[in-house]
């Protein structure tokens, strides 16, 4: 046997190799990150609603309609109608 260790060697090559390509790689994906340049429009943030079938809420009150922040627990606005009005229906249209 004239190289004794030249098996773990090569080894230990080859797995140095792999480890160093799986970091540069998780590198090279996370400098590509790019952080969001603005806030979402009015400070509509996506979550916590979605559309599971679990149960949500959201604490505080809630305003439909212009850009306002609600006084009341619902709170409906439309600043361009000479009327406001609210309709509820169920899934027939029934009011």
């Amino acid at each position: 046997m004239r190289f004794p260790y030249l098996k773990q060697s090569i080894y230990f090559c080859l797995a140095v190799i792999i480890t160093l390509g799986i970091s540069i790689s998780t590198q090279a994906l996370l400098a590509n990150w790019i952080n969001p340049t603005a806030i979402p429009p009015d400070n509509n943030l996506s979550k916590p609603i979605n559309v599971s079938e679990v149960t949500q809420f959201k604490l505080g009150n809630l305003g439909v309609g212009a850009n306002f922040i609600p006084n009341e627990k619902f709170e409906v606005r439309d600043d361009t109608a000479s009327t406001s009005r609210i309709r509820i229906t169920d899934l027939n249209q029934n009011s």
